[in-house]
């Protein structure tokens, strides 16, 4: 399967973000496309971080949790409920709760 080249990109800061803290946020699958000089519309953004995670969750084994802000030790990490929606966008203006995250499989 070839991966398109925007999803590659994309793939390339998760897994540094994965392999730097031990986690990635599902929210870094928008945040690392958006820089001050380049803003794509928000439907570009959303289909490239659907197609980025489910080609992460494919070739790396990982669980579902919940981390709370500002994440800590991922002992704290409570795994995700079957079926939870998943969050690939924060507002970084919004109110400080938990966050979806993918750690290591056990």
């Amino acid at each position: 399967m070839t991966v398109p080249a925007q999803i590659r990109a994309l793939l390339e800061c998760i897994d540094e973000e994965y392999e730097d803290l031990g986690y990635v946020g599902l929210y870094q699958f928008s945040w690392c496309q958006r820089s001050p000089e380049h803003r794509p519309p928000q439907e570009e953004v959303a289909a490239t971080a659907r197609a980025a995670y489910q080609e992460f969750r494919r070739r790396t084994p990982t669980t579902l949790v919940w981390l709370p802000w500002p994440p800590g030790d991922l002992s704290e990490a409570v795994p995700a409920a079957e079926g939870t929606e998943i969050e690939l966008d924060l507002d970084p203006e919004g109110p400080v709760r938990p966050f979806l995250a993918l750690i290591p499989a056990p």
